[in-house]
């Protein structure tokens, strides 16, 4: 009893205390860049191909995405998107996000350049509104810098520290199979 006490009281600690997990994006130089903690995921060195060897098309994976595009059709409608965006944006147990991103661009036309600026700034408090339906956002910077050069240029970093608990990611998942569910039993 001692015993299946102690695992237990181990499971809970386990699934409520946060793991603070730290990701990193960047574009630069059109190369793309994505680390977990400090080990890197992208871009992965698997060697030089020469060109005259050919990558191979698996049409197993073809009919895989078949599938879930079909299973995305017939189950996902603007009004489940919809009810889930409610859903989750209205539960109190979020997992917590920092995030610090940098832009930095120029189109080769100053004028375009300008006028990009207003637009990549208007865009930020729609992605912070469609990132806080997950999160509970604590700080947020996002620094975009026009260059005024005479060439095209783009360079994105960005920095996130995510804390979340397994008991976060088990109670998203329930709410989403939840929704699926119910969108399932009604349509029959």
């Amino acid at each position: 009893m001692k015993l299946l006490l102690i695992i237990f009281l181990i499971s809970l600690f386990i699934l409520l205390i946060p793991i603070k997990l730290t990701l990193s994006f960047s574009y630069i130089d059109s190369t793309l860049s994505f680390k977990i903690y400090n080990f890197k995921i992208l871009p992965k060195d698997k060697g030089i191909k020469s060109k005259k060897q050919k990558t191979k098309f698996n049409f197993s994976k073809k009919n895989k995405f078949k599938k879930l595009n079909n299973f995305i059709n017939d189950n996902i409608s603007p009004s489940f998107v919809k009810l889930l965006f409610y859903k989750l944006n209205n539960r109190s147990y979020k997992p917590k996000l920092i995030f610090d991103t940098t832009f930095n661009y120029s189109l080769s036309d100053p004028k375009n350049t300008a006028i990009a600026y207003g637009v990549i700034s208007a865009l930020f408090p729609i992605l912070y509104n469609i990132i806080s339906v997950v999160f509970k956002i604590k700080d947020s910077k996002f620094k975009v810098n026009p260059i005024f050069k005479d060439k095209l240029l783009i360079n994105f970093k960005s920095k996130c520290i995510i804390k979340i608990s397994i008991g976060q990611i088990i109670y998203t998942i329930l709410i989403i199979i939840k929704e699926i569910y119910t969108i399932r039993r009604c349509s029959h």
